[in-house]
């Protein structure tokens, strides 16, 4: 059940965002996701559920990939991202969000 805004999915979790932004590269299995983003497995498996859900991302054979839909917004967002990652006040997250909920809406 979708009970959060893409919003919420994309940018409330470093983990998802970060998630995202390495599969963007390419394809990845559980281990090497976790490995990448040092979290342990039980911990990364509910927020790719969650990407899942909101068909951002795929798991075929063990291997999640980007969805096409992924993959858009991961592109339209990559500088979101990057300037989300150096926030470092709420404020200025809010304004990030903002933002971007204006651009998914062009």
């Amino acid at each position: 059940m979708k009970n959060k805004s893409l919003m919420e999915v994309l940018f409330e979790s470093e983990v998802r965002t970060e998630s995202l932004i390495l599969l963007k590269e390419k394809s990845k299995d559980m281990r090497t996701l976790s490995t990448q983003l040092g979290v342990q497995e039980q911990t990364l498996s509910p927020h790719l559920k969650l990407l899942q859900d909101y068909h951002l991302i795929g798991n075929h054979s063990d291997t999640y990939e980007l969805t096409t839909i992924g993959m858009l917004l991961v592109e339209k967002f990559a500088s979101l991202i990057d300037i989300l990652d150096k926030a470092e006040s709420r404020e200025t997250m809010q304004v990030i969000q903002v933002t971007a909920k204006c651009l998914l809406q062009e």
